[in-house]
């Protein structure tokens, strides 16, 4: 794939996450934070940062992307990015994820966690969003947490 290719598909699947108010973001304290903020600020606002929600591996092609791309990250920093943004900006599996877990990253209340947790305990994993909308206490919610979550 040719650069021009690249920092086109960048640009379109950047179109495509979620946007916060300019300023609304923090990046979350923890080991790398540094690192992060600034080998990814120079370029993208911590608000960009935050809202890009993914796996390990999607993280990992993001560096791998913005290597080629011309951005000089040291290995070691590298490594300390991926740790970073895999530890604290990834998507929650709604499936395996504790009620604590859940409250913290999808800034729910305690009982609003533990219900998900208690529902899918008595009736099975959730498939989609369709099966989470039926947690009476979050339906109103889920959508503000779509793409937060993984199944």
């Amino acid at each position: 794939m040719n650069l021009v290719s690249l920092l086109l598909l960048y640009a379109f699947a950047s179109r495509a996450q979620i946007t916060l108010p300019e300023g609304a973001a923090k990046l979350p304290e923890g080991a790398g934070k540094e690192i992060v903020e600034s080998a990814c600020t120079a370029c993208h606002t911590v608000d960009r940062i935050v809202a890009l929600r993914l796996s390990e591996e999607g993280w990992s092609n993001i560096l791998r992307e913005m290597t080629e791309v011309g951005v000089v990250i040291a290995p070691d920093d590298s490594d300390k990015i991926l740790a970073y943004l895999t530890k604290y900006l990834k998507k929650i599996n709604i499936n395996q994820a504790t009620a604590k877990e859940l409250a913290a990253a999808l800034k729910l209340t305690p009982t609003q966690a533990d219900k998900i947790v208690e529902y899918r305990t008595a009736n099975g994993k959730f498939k989609d969003t369709a099966d989470l909308k039926k947690v009476e206490i979050i339906e109103s919610q889920v959508d503000t947490f779509r793409d937060l979550i993984e199944f």
